[in-house]
């Protein structure tokens, strides 16, 4: 018995969205002003501040937790 999703399967889609759901969630309750856009597949993780140097430490912290 395989336990496999294929990645072209409705479901492999439907468990990434619930995933990508939890993870902005939780990247948005640590960082506040952290934004987040999305579509499909593809993310983008964006801040407006204008202390660029703050922007860059949450910008990188925020990918620590994405993608650890």
């Amino acid at each position: 018995m395989s336990t496999e999703i294929s990645q072209d399967s409705f479901i492999s889609l439907i468990l990434f969205l619930i995933y990508i759901q939890y993870l902005f969630s939780k990247i948005r309750a640590k960082f506040e002003n952290l934004q987040s856009l999305s579509y499909i597949d593809d993310m983008m993780l964006y801040i407006e501040r204008r202390n660029i140097d703050k922007n860059v430490k949450i910008l990188k912290n925020a990918a620590k937790i994405a993608f650890t």
